[in-house]
Formats: C-alpha cells, structure tokens, sequence
C-alpha cells in the first residue's frame, strides 16, 4: 500500500491527467480507507475544475472579441459583392480580396508576485514569470496574481499595503485560523465574512485562492508538500485567467 506521501504524488498526476491505470487503481484503494487523502484529492479536483471553468469564460470572452472584427468583414464582403454585380454602380470594386483573421493557440504565461520573507521555509518555484517580494517593499508593477505565503502574514495584518488592493486574484498560502483569514480579506479589500462568500467545510489550515472584483470568488485547497507539485500549482495558476 503506498504511503501518504506517494499518493501526494499520486494526486498531482490525476488532476493533471497524466496518471497511468496502475497508479489510479493505487489512488482509488488508497483514498478509500484515507480519509484526509480523499478530502485532499476531492479538494484539488473540485480546484481544477473551478479554474478550468474560468479560463474557459474568458477564453469564450476572447473568442468572441476575435470573431467580431471577422463578422464585420464579412459584412463588408457581401455588400461589395452586392455592389458589384448591381446594374448601377456608384462606387469603384475595391482591388484587393477581403481579409480574414485567425486567431493561432497559445499558452500565455501570466505574471506573478510572491510575498514572503527570507525566513520563509515553504519552496517558491525558481521562474521568471515569479517575482518575490519583500514586505515593505515598494509596491511592484501591479500583477494578475499575488501569493501570501505564510512568513508575510505578520507584515500585512500590521500595515496597509493599497497596492494590494488593485490585484485580481490572491493566494493565500496556509492560512492557520479564521481570525487570521478575516484580517487578510479585510487588508485586501474584501471585508466580507467566509460564510457570507459560499466556503464551506474549512479546515486549517488551509490555502485560499481569492477572486476579487464585484462578486468576490473564494476556492479552497491543500497547498502540496513537495516541491515538484508546488512549482506544478503556480504553472496552472500562471496559465489561467482571473475573473474581470
């Protein structure tokens, strides 16, 4: 029976469908007597698929602002060719073919900060879409996402960083009670309750990924223990789009 650890592992793959039929048989035996491996593995795919939902919106979103300039072109298309075989024409037949545009696939890598201390013992990835920032720096080219690992919680329950409030999207890194949670929502811009933004079962600690905007966004979820699996959460985060 593979260990805990292993099925850490084991989780990472699954999610990120790369897990082989041998080793998702382990997880599914594994999961089924372990309990906090199975809430971990529900955790992390209900995760995946939250985000996977809204890179989805907004890919939909750019879909439909690439298409609109080829709509019009074709518009334009029909009533030249309209003007051209009508028995009066009142305006010359354009030289050139209309043009279409296409849209090529791609991965876009989104940039992020890092607030943490030297002192900070959790891995942050080597990367150069990853900037770290000390607390009390000056505030950095504003990011689509800030991760607050845990050395920096002090920092921000003290101060008032306003930077930090123009940033769409936070990780909260191992958040170690809900009193702690409410000041670093509140700190942030949201002074809401958790309750009052759909969390439910909490579990300290914890790590919380936060959309802010209009109607604030709160997923939770285990922050993994290995480096290999850290640096595999900040690709996926770095590659999904943040709510508007």
């Amino acid at each position: 029976m593979p260990s805990c650890r292993e099925i850490d592992w084991l989780i990472q793959l699954d999610v990120d469908g790369e897990i082989g039929v041998t080793e998702r048989q382990s997880l599914h035996e594994h999961v089924k007597t372990c309990a906090s491996c199975r809430i971990q593995w529900e955790e992390m795919v209900s995760l995946v698929q939250s985000l996977e939902e809204i890179g989805n919106e907004e890919r939909m979103q750019k879909r439909r602002t690439l298409l609109l300039p080829v709509k019009w072109g074709a518009v334009l298309a029909a009533v030249t060719l309209l003007l051209l075989i009508s028995p009066v024409r009142s305006v010359p037949s354009p030289s050139s073919p209309a043009m279409v545009l296409t849209a090529k696939p791609s991965q876009q890598m989104f940039e992020m900060v890092v607030l943490a201390t030297q002192t900070e013992e959790l891995h942050i990835p080597d990367d150069e879409n990853i900037r770290v920032i000390r607390p009390r720096d000056e505030a950095p080219p504003l990011p689509r996402t800030a991760w607050i690992y845990p050395s920096a919680v002090p920092f921000l329950q003290n101060e008032d960083p306003s930077w930090l409030k123009k940033v769409n999207q936070f990780i909260f890194v191992k958040v170690p009670d809900m009193d702690t949670l409410n000041k670093l929502l509140t700190t942030v811009g949201i002074p809401l309750h958790p309750d009052q933004l759909r969390i439910s079962d909490l579990r300290f600690p914890t790590s919380v990924i936060l959309k802010t905007g209009r109607h604030p966004r709160i997923e939770t979820f285990q922050f993994p223990d290995n480096k290999q699996a850290v640096s595999r959460w900040f690709h996926k985060i770095a590659t999904q789009a943040s709510l508007p």
